[in-house]
């Protein structure tokens, strides 16, 4: 029973009248009276006046109710404590407990036994640093903390009480924010600590920083070693870190070289340690820095806006490293554990890392995903704290240190070096230098330099020894006279950094291509560099990125591929350990990697598919096929998809017959093939000037099976087996495979029946459409026959009164103007070029209005001349049909005639006639 006593306290009594609970307070009168307010809290009031004397929210148990105040006294050491239950069936008083803890800046702790369990981080005025869901959280916002004046600070909530907000110490020791959601009629659970092991007070002991994105997730600050490194490697973290390097008051107590002022290095986005002091009349970042300085005891400070500066003396406990939230920690270091340059005396170690002057590229110890193997190696600055950045340059990939007691120095002959903790050479920049007086420094290009001499001459560079990773500002070379290549090497997999299957880098035999090998093979090649870009990488004309490579020639046999791109896009292409060669940059909107370029990327692009002779189109089923005048080499494995053993011809060239005694009399022909990606091992012609010369030189040379005339670039011939062709959907280049006279003979035979069998459908739908025309022809009024024809005044305008005899049968409107027409297809640019005919070549364009055309431009060496382009304008006008390509009109300009068609986006239905 729940009663009030004779001596005015409210009890609870059993059934024999034990008294088993007692408000317990000295009241004075025996006539109180108990009630519960609508904030939960159970008062007790005695007197005349009906004074509180009593109320539960003074003895809470395991819940904070808003209106609830929890105080602490730093002179008396008395506190409000929550204290959970035993087990969610008792709830007698259990291990742990809560409230405020006021020495130095006040902090909400969480005690087991007594024992500090987990911590909030300071009150910095709005909301506890260390607990990073307060910017967040629309109830944690709610708090608020005052000084009471008398050494007592006092935590309490405005939150409206119709929130139904509590806060519950549970009995495994989580601070749990639970709320009524009035919608689902459900309690949900919005905020708990300790979430994660790094919440747990002191996880990695004096001078460690805990960041449970990392894996161990306890490393030493900057400057400090750990304390037993037995236990550390063990996991057990708890004995912490030691300095490693004197700060300057104690190098002045031990009479030892007093050097420079100590400095600081800044940790951002922290959970600052426990047991800070106030520094409430220091108002700027530069004055905190300065009082901390000045103070031999400081070891840290925090200057946190619109709260003030913090400081810190003895040992830094229970440092946590945030993706949010948090502030800037500064942790006093002697000015030798400052500097982003390596030499004998100023090594790294793990886990230390050096960053580059603007901040850009980190050099340090890293594991592997799912590997603990320590290597050095290069990163970007972060860039990100939720999206873990790539590793570019590994020193010792293929000897990794076994535990974190690595380093990496300057050794006694000069060269950077990698050493495990028995002093060990694990990796050597491996040059003979002459000084031993040499230093290391990270570039923002991503570049681990070493320099040595009085001048500081540069004598090694990581961009000279790359592992798995393109970045701007780095050089790949190859000398066809001496075979020596820099590569691009891939990892053995995505946790081990040792070197891989794949290799990549440029061949410089013939006209230089860029290689990807598997165990030395060739695997992909990006076709012959033709000027601007590789002609077998479409993507190259359309992308960005891609546009901004440079192949220069050094004179000396070297070739040497560079990128001009601006290093602020973040850009790497890298080689995976699957064989791709993959193109990343760092999307600052999304705060992601992306990828939208690689190679390869069907099985076209595997090196050699159909073997020799043999085409590769990724829209065909099968995908090989056999060149024009070739047949499979071995038909078995063709039918069965194994196409490796290529095709080979049918009919002798025309020097095989001469040397055979065979007939000789006529010579080789070419079968044009469009969009290529040409052969390998391309030789470089560079005297031919036209595409006719080229065509001529291949023809006088008995090796020569096939020619190329890029645009901008020149000649291309090859001679041998032609090896990994692919057709593209767009891009590549004209490709003229070089056959036998005999062959020509064959194609246009097939073509004349086929030809006719088309005419001769043509005919009947001409038929059929004529005497429909004729009908309605009848019954036009007369004055449209004139709008139809071409004036007699503007036709001689053109035509310079020279009228062909069928002129005033032609309809020539609208008649274009030349240079609408050469805007069109871009000055009849090459890569325009549709095809080629006996009145000369058609150009794919586009005119103002967005309409796609084809332009059939008469060539001067056609033979053709006025009255035959006349003829071919009455046929065409005439025979207007839904089935047959329609003519749009002409332009007559000078010695330029041209005939403008509408575009067939399909093709034509020779292409899937003759392919």
């Amino acid at each position: 029973m729940l009663t009030i006593s004779e001596d005015g306290n409210l009890v609870v009594l059993n059934g024999q009248g034990e008294v088993l609970w007692s408000s317990n307070v000295s009241i004075g009168f025996n006539q109180s009276t108990a009630q519960l307010t609508d904030d939960g809290n159970l008062v007790l009031k005695a007197g005349p006046n009906g004074n509180h004397v009593w109320q539960s929210f003074q003895q809470p148990t395991d819940t904070y109710l808003p209106k609830m105040r929890f105080s602490a006294n730093a002179r008396t050491g008395n506190k409000t404590l929550l204290m959970s239950w035993r087990s969610s069936s008792d709830p007698s008083v259990g291990n742990f407990s809560a409230g405020i803890n006021p020495l130095g800046i006040p902090e909400l702790f969480m005690w087991y036994n007594g024992h500090p369990f987990w911590r909030s981080g300071p009150w910095c005025g709005q909301n506890f640093i260390g607990i990073p869901g307060m910017y967040t959280s629309v109830y944690l916002r709610g708090f608020t903390l005052q000084d009471d004046g008398d050494g007592t600070f006092t935590l309490s909530s405005i939150q409206d009480p119709a929130y139904r907000l509590t806060h519950v110490l549970t009995s495994h020791g989580k601070f749990r924010e639970q709320y009524w959601d009035y919608g689902k009629q459900v309690w949900e659970c919005n905020l708990e600590v300790p979430s994660i092991e790094c919440d747990i007070y002191g996880k990695c002991g004096p001078f460690g920083s805990c960041d449970a994105q990392n894996s161990p997730i306890c490393t030493c600050l900057k400057g400090f070693v750990p304390k037993k490194q037995d236990e550390w490697k063990k996991g057990i973290w708890t004995s912490g870190c030691v300095r490693m390097t004197s700060l300057r008051c104690d190098r002045i107590q031990n009479g030892s070289e007093v050097g420079k002022q100590d400095g600081f290095m800044k940790l951002e986005m922290m959970k600052v340690p426990t047991f800070a002091d106030y520094r409430p009349y220091l108002y700027s970042v530069q004055e905190c820095k300065d009082e901390c300085l000045k103070n031999c005891s400081c070891v840290a400070y925090s200057y946190y806006k619109d709260f003030g500066c913090m400081a810190w003396t003895g040992n830094l406990i229970d440092i946590q490293k945030f993706s949010e939230g948090g502030t800037d920690l500064n942790i006093r270091l002697a000015y030798t554990e400052l500097g982003d340059t390596i030499t004998t005396s100023q090594p790294i170690k793990d886990p230390e890392a050096i960053e580059s002057a603007g901040k850009k590229f980190q050099l340090g110890f890293f594991s592997p995903v799912n590997s603990t193997y320590r290597y050095v190696g290069i990163w970007y600055s972060t860039v990100s704290e939720a999206t873990p950045t790539p590793v570019l340059w590994v020193a010792n990939r293929n000897n990794p240190i076994n535990d974190s007691s690595g380093m990496m120095t300057i050794s006694e002959d000069g060269n950077l070096v990698v050493l495990n903790g028995q002093g060990e050479f694990l990796w050597s920049s491996n040059v003979s230098i002459g000084f031993n007086q040499s230093t290391a420094q990270l570039t923002d290009d991503g570049n681990l330099i070493l320099k040595a001499g009085p001048n500081g001459n540069l004598v090694w560079q990581s961009f000279q020894q790359p592992t798995d990773t393109y970045l701007s500002k780095m050089r790949l070379s190859a000398n066809a006279r001496t075979g020596k290549k820099t590569l691009l090497m891939s990892w053995r997999s995505s946790s081990d950094p040792s070197v891989g299957n794949f290799s990549a880098g440029l061949n410089s035999l013939g006209v230089p291509e860029f290689f990807i090998w598997y165990n030395g093979h060739p695997f992909w090649r990006s076709g012959p560099w033709g000027g601007q870009n590789f002609i077998g990488i479409p993507e190259m004309y359309n992308s960005v990125y891609l546009d901004g490579f440079s192949l220069q020639y050094e004179g000396d046999g070297t070739f040497t591929l560079s990128s001009i791109l601006d290093q602020a896009i973040r850009l790497t292409y890298v080689l995976t350990s699957h064989g791709k060669f993959r193109e990343h940059y760092w999307d600052y909107g999304k705060g992601v990697w992306e990828y939208k370029w690689e190679v390869p990327s069907t099985e076209c692009d595997i090196y050699g598919k159909c073997g020799p002779f043999g085409s590769c189109d990724a829209q065909n089923s099968p995908i090989c096929t056999c060149l024009k005048g070739f047949v499979a080499k071995n038909q078995d494995e063709w039918n069965k998809g194994i196409w490796t053993s290529g095709c080979v011809r049918k009919a002798p060239l025309q020097c095989d017959r001469i040397q055979n005694g065979s007939e000789t009399v006529k010579e080789d022909v070419f079968k044009k093939l469009v969009r290529m990606k040409v052969p390998t091992f391309a030789e470089y012609w560079s005297y031919p000037s036209s595409e006719q010369e080229c065509k001529d030189e291949c023809l006088r040379n008995c090796s020569c099976v096939a020619y190329s005339y890029y645009n901008g670039f020149g000649c291309m011939l090859w001679t041998g087996n032609l090896i990994d062709i692919q057709k593209f959907s767009e891009g590549g280049t004209d490709l003229n495979i070089r056959l036998a006279y005999t062959e020509l003979d064959t194609m246009k035979n097939m073509e004349i029946i086929i030809s006719m069998s088309v005419i001769g459908g043509a005919i009947a739908i001409c038929i059929c459409v004529f005497f429909s025309w004729k009908w309605m022809a009848t019954h036009r009024e007369r004055n449209l026959i004139s709008e139809e024809t071409l004036s007699s005044e503007a036709q001689e305008t053109v035509f310079d009164g020279n009228l062909p005899e069928n002129i005033r049968e032609v309809k020539l409107e609208p008649l274009f103007k030349l240079q609408i027409l050469e805007t069109a297809t871009n000055n009849f640019d090459i890569s325009k070029k549709l095809g080629q005919g006996g009145f000369g070549a058609v150009y794919r364009g586009k005119l103002p209005d967005g309409q796609e055309i084809a332009v059939k431009r008469l060539s001067r060496t056609s033979g053709q001349g006025l009255e035959e382009f006349m003829n071919e304008v009455a046929v065409i006008s005439k025979l207007q049909h839904r089935n047959l390509v329609r003519l749009l009109g002409c332009c007559v300009e000078g010695e330029e005639m041209m005939l403008v068609y509408e575009y067939m986006p399909n093709k034509s239905l020779d292409v899937f006639l003759f392919g």
